[in-house]
């Protein structure tokens, strides 16, 4: 008995241990699980072309955007001005 008593603090710390371990485990697992859902949900959108189609959307409006840039450089440069004043000289 002398045994017993002599690693009984010992046997409590590790309940204890258990206990904490098991409920930060409990939290991890939640974790994961809250993780494997949004995994699920993007792979669902992937295979439904839901997140391509976004990614067309903003490469088209990228392409948009450039293509006026393109058309006021242009228009601004010096051979486009010319062009441009030329066309209503001859129309007036």
């Amino acid at each position: 008995m002398a045994d017993e008593c002599k690693y009984a603090h010992d046997i409590e710390r590790m309940k204890t241990d258990t206990t904490v371990l098991l409920t930060k485990m409990d939290d991890v697992q939640k974790d994961v699980d809250k993780l494997g859902n949004k995994i699920d949900k993007l792979s669902d959108d992937l295979h439904n072309g839901l997140v391509e189609e976004k990614v067309e959307k903003a490469i088209d409006a990228r392409n948009g955007r450039l293509l006026w840039k393109l058309v006021i450089a242009i228009i601004s440069s010096s051979a486009g001005m010319t062009w441009l004043l030329s066309l209503f000289g001859r129309g007036g």
